[in-house]
């Protein structure tokens, strides 16, 4: 969280994007969690809000419009990114707010924030990864939540190019991971050929 924080302020500052309004939901039942990211030093100062109920019940009220000083409530679109849901995210749209979820690098719990969008009776969507590059290697599909972030942020700043965005998103080696199957296929296609 920290990093992916740390990174969105960094990409805005560099290539003059509009920043994002971030917001750390289900806090409630993350005490350890938070413990972490206090201890890391500096989130005192984050405008981000701690909420304590979880992303379903604090985002509609958080995230809604409010025109004139009306209220807050108004029904907003949320949309779970989870490595796991069988639609892509074709665009990154203004009205819509993206939960991001953090789960361990070391361990993958599969199907864990497909779940829980369908829980909360909310869409889930992945990254259009297989779309835009051809990954299908588990290693390349599943993203740290820095590299998700930056990846709605920057489709969203340049229009929807997910190429571009994916491209600059990603790590070096998960990129190479991508290439590396087509090469090798299209090297097998010439052998053939010949």
């Amino acid at each position: 969280v920290t990093h992916a924080y740390g990174s969105v302020l960094r990409r805005c500052a560099e290539e003059r994007l509009a920043p994002l309004r971030m917001a750390l939901t289900g806090c409630a039942r993350a005490a350890d969690t938070l413990a972490r990211i206090d201890k890391a030093g500096g989130a005192e100062k984050w405008p981000v809000p701690r909420l304590e109920p979880s992303f379903a019940e604090a985002l509609p009220a958080v995230c809604s419009p409010a025109e004139d000083g009306a209220a807050r409530g108004t029904p907003v679109r949320i949309v779970v990114m989870s490595p796991d849901a069988e639609e892509p995210l074709r665009e990154v749209a203004k009205d819509a707010v993206y939960v991001v979820g953090g789960l361990c690098d070391y361990k993958r719990s599969v199907q864990t924030t497909l779940n829980g969008a369908r829980a909360s009776g909310v869409c889930a969507r992945r990254l259009p990864l297989a779309e835009t590059l051809g990954a299908s290697v588990p290693s390349v599909t599943i993203l740290t939540v820095d590299q998700c972030v930056a990846a709605l942020h920057l489709a969203h700043a340049n229009g929807g190019d997910w190429g571009a965005a994916l491209r600059a998103a990603l790590p070096q080696r998960k990129l190479r991971a991508v290439e590396a199957p087509s090469a090798v296929s299209g090297a097998a296609a010439d052998d053939k050929a010949a």
